[in-house]
């Protein structure tokens, strides 16, 4: 593996010395808005970092950022595809700064599952999922759906190539040019320095029309050296592999994109005391810094108004449809005993308008079965009708106890003798 990696081109995910991504999370929407700086080549020193610098701006449910908040990262590293099994996963419990952005290294969280530097990199394609949990804990949500990681991973993997070690080419070994020591070369050398070699039975005729060079592949130049002496490696293709060099027009054209991605975010977010807040929808700052709505009103648009459904009576909000003091408009006060019902006033269910009172039809004595219906002394209102209590019966309109009234003894009109009782219903003799 070359001691110097390039970096994939795509806005894909692209860490390197000089420049890590910048997430947006949204805990409901689930939008992630990837802001990639886009940088050159990156070098893999001799010992190479086993972690991945992550940087992200944490918001909550309704596009608000989380300052100052301690919450839980999870990353998974997945081998195969987005569902392959997971190689690898880690947590981190941080807290956001003032701007609401967070920091950690990939690679050196809380492991769950395996250790980061066990995973073999040269195993085949890789992906990353990133979950988060707002309230610091264990309840965490995908951020980022798993997607592919490209080139700068797989620089721990380069980390193993440091050293050029024995040759242990067995072809190699067992040729003639094995034993080729630098004095031999030397040798050699000197000797072709002198004159016409045609009678010795040396080299005649140049293969590649060139006395100056050797027919050589990059890969071979490379391994005598690869110091550009500060020339340009010019008319380079567009990069379409993982590995692929890039151009510095390809480069300004990525930037360029970033550019206009950060444009666009700006103009829809502005800095109010520091934090990035929408004023569109924000109560604290309704279509400009400190313009708080009132309670019970929502920003809408960059207006302060009352929820639908509702109707801004005196300023407050109000449902017309159900408040008693707002019935059908504001101002319009329902009479007592009534309710607002979808914008009416009106009795509650079981009751009637009698009068601009609301009465229980079913047991008011004044208003029984009907409004005005009035049930005679000693009657009550029973389900509407009126008649006598328990116990007692109606006897020519009055309500007579028939177990002890001695007029009415057992049955209306049966009169005890004089002298007689009326017990239980029977005339007893005194």
């Amino acid at each position: 593996m070359s001691k110097s990696q390039k970096f994939d081109g795509g806005l894909g995910y692209l860490i390197t010395h000089y420049c890590e991504p910048l997430i947006l999370m949204n805990m409901k929407r689930i939008i992630l808005l990837a802001l990639l700086v886009v940088a050159g080549t990156m070098i893999i020193w001799s010992q190479v970092p086993q972690a991945m610098n992550y940087k992200a701006i944490a918001q909550n449910n309704f596009g608000l950022v989380l300052t100052n908040r301690t919450v839980t990262l999870r990353f998974s590293i997945m081998q195969g595809g987005e569902t392959g099994s997971i190689v690898y996963q880690e947590t981190h419990r941080t807290t956001t700064n003032k701007f609401g952005l967070m920091n950690v290294e990939i690679g050196k969280g809380t492991p769950v599952i395996s250790s980061f530097d066990q995973i073999d990199w040269s195993a085949g394609v890789y992906y990353i999922k990133i979950e988060m949990d707002p309230n610091g804990g264990t309840n965490f949500r995908v951020e980022d759906p798993a997607h592919q990681l490209l080139s700068v991973p797989y620089a721990f993997y380069a980390g193993n190539a440091d050293g050029v070690g024995t040759e242990l080419d067995p072809v190699f070994t067992s040729s003639s040019a094995a034993t080729i020591l630098s004095g031999d070369i030397a040798n050699w050398n000197t000797a072709y320095s002198w004159s016409n070699h045609a009678d010795a039975g040396y080299l005649k005729t140049e293969v590649d029309g060139s006395i100056t060079n050797e027919i050589q592949s990059l890969s071979q130049v490379l391994n005598t050296g690869n110091d550009a002496g500060a020339k340009n490696v010019i008319n380079l293709a567009d990069p379409v592999n993982e590995q692929d060099a890039a151009t510095k027009i390809y480069v300004d054209n990525k930037i360029a994109e970033l550019q206009a991605i950060i444009t666009l975010f700006m103009s829809q977010f502005t800095f109010c005391g520091g934090v990035i807040v929408d004023l569109q929808t924000d109560e604290s700052n309704c279509g400009s810094c400190g313009n708080v709505c009132r309670i019970g009103f929502i920003c809408n648009n960059g207006q302060c108004e009352c929820p639908a459904g509702q109707m801004n009576c005196g300023g407050y909000c109000k449902d017309i449809m159900t408040d008693t003091t707002n019935c059908g408009s504001c101002g319009n006060v329902c009479r007592k005993g009534l309710i607002c019902n979808n914008g009416q006033c009106e009795c509650p269910a079981g009751q009637m308008n009698c009068g601009g009172v609301c009465k229980d039809i079913m047991t008011d004595r004044n208003n029984c079965g009907s409004c005005g219906n009035v049930c005679r002394i000693g009657f009550i209102c029973n389900n509407g009708q009126c008649e006598c209590p328990a116990g007692q019966m109606n006897c020519g309109g009055s309500c007579k106890d028939i177990m002890t009234d001695t007029t009415n003894c057992g049955s209306c009109g049966n009169i005890c003798p004089y002298g007689y009782t009326c017990i239980n219903g029977q005339c007893t003799k005194l």
